[in-house]
């Protein structure tokens, strides 16, 4: 998660699960931040040899 700023507030790595089960979902929760501005929630997706294969902007929000 990034400021206006362009400043880093949270990287996180989510634990990866090799099953591949329907029933399987994998999420966290987030703490929205309290200082008003912008927001934006950056997820980048890494294969086996730490390569970068997907980097989106995922979500653009406002704190007021």
């Amino acid at each position: 998660m990034v400021d206006e700023h362009a400043k880093t507030l949270m990287f996180a790595a989510l634990p990866l699960f090799t099953d591949i089960s329907p029933q399987l979902l994998q999420g966290t929760r987030l703490s929205v931040p309290t200082a008003r501005g912008r927001y934006l929630l950056i997820v980048t997706l890494q294969g086996g040899k730490g390569r970068i294969d997907l980097e989106r902007p995922k979500a653009d929000f406002v704190v007021e």
